[in-house]
């Protein structure tokens, strides 16, 4: 591209019959890819802002704001499933006997399903209250949402929502100095 760009000034140059055309146009080749570079770099920051801004919410949300589901469980088993990113979840899966879609405790790793104590504190035939995240969709007759179980009215799980809030936290810093960055950041050579 910059041989093309050469080759074009030196011709051009040389020649006082044709005008200069690369002096004509309003944006040469690179300021339009340092311009796409910026706007597509602000739109992952700002999506990035955004997801830390969600992890925020749903670490901070109270008990009122949570969907609740009470239901007898009927059947409960560790699923797994393939995630875009190619890896796998296991999720702790609960079928209720007033509702279709299955709720689900999000596990993580095998490592970490295996030594959750959810998967000891739930019994089939017995009914729960469950507390759904209102901002997790149901996903293939599935919502991961659950936030926190009582049995009788006393918790007998309750999710940890330190990750979220702390990996939120980072996520939102970051993007807000990494967006600052980019619309201060000046195309080199230009004056300012």
């Amino acid at each position: 591209m910059l041989a093309k760009v050469f080759w074009f000034r030196n011709n051009n140059l040389d020649n006082d019959s044709q005008p200069n055309r690369l002096r004509q146009l309003p944006f040469t080749t690179t300021t339009m890819n340092f311009k796409i570079k910026k706007i597509i770099g602000l739109f992952i920051f700002s999506l990035a802002l955004l997801l830390g801004l969600l992890s925020i919410y749903r670490a901070t949300i109270k008990t009122s704001q949570l969907t609740i589901v009470k239901g007898k469980v009927i059947h409960k088993k560790i699923e797994k499933y393939k995630h875009f990113r190619g890896g796998t979840n296991y999720c702790l899966a609960f079928r209720l006997a007033n509702r279709e879609d299955k709720i689900a405790i999000n596990l993580g790793t095998k490592s970490q399903a295996e030594k959750d104590p959810a998967v000891h504190l739930i019994d089939t035939g017995k009914a729960y209250e469950f507390y759904l995240d209102p901002t997790v969709p149901t996903i293939d007759g599935e919502n991961w949402g659950i936030d926190k179980i009582d049995y009788n009215n006393v918790e007998i799980y309750k999710t940890s929502n330190e990750l979220n809030l702390y990996a939120g936290t980072f996520l939102s810093i970051l993007s807000i100095v990494l967006i600052v960055m980019m619309l201060k950041h000046k195309e080199k050579g230009k004056e300012s």
